[in-house]
């Protein structure tokens, strides 16, 4: 995954692409800030949490540039960049089926649940997005 980004570095430069070029170094910065933090290289998925980090940070940003639309538009140029290295993300409609199909409604502990539901969907889908889908599952007391 580094060295993905490391090649698509060289092409943005090559490219003056300043946007790609400029996300890509920021990632790249925080995945070497991470590594020192760590004492160790990291893994794949250690650098896709880095990037997803990156990923909400721009799309934060790109909430609160309404009237600068130029920002707007490099905001989401960088962000649709990112997004090609980050694995799809279930839907709430989806994590909901896999609650169904994992749970049955003996279940009274919404924490327990939240807790299974986050290490079994790790990185396949947005923390937000489970707590949506559990608290439906609880609401509707299925």
């Amino acid at each position: 995954m580094l060295n993905i980004l490391k090649k698509e570095l060289i092409i943005a430069m090559k490219a003056k692409d300043k946007d790609i070029k400029e996300v890509i170094q920021i990632v790249l910065s925080n995945v070497t800030n991470k590594r020192i933090e760590l004492k160790r290289d990291l893994t794949d998925s250690e650098i896709i949490v880095v990037i997803k980090k990156e990923i909400k940070q721009i799309e934060e940003t790109i909430t609160y540039c309404d009237k600068r639309e130029e920002l707007k538009v490099s905001n989401i140029k960088k962000r649709d960049f990112l997004l090609k290295f980050v694995p799809a993300q279930m839907t709430v409609d989806e994590i909901y089926a896999f609650i169904l199909a994992n749970f049955d409604s003996s279940c009274v502990n919404v924490g327990v649940v939240m807790k299974k539901m986050m290490l079994l969907l790790k990185g396949k889908a947005d923390n937000k997005d489970i707590s949506k889908a559990v608290k439906e599952f609880f609401s509707k007391g299925e």
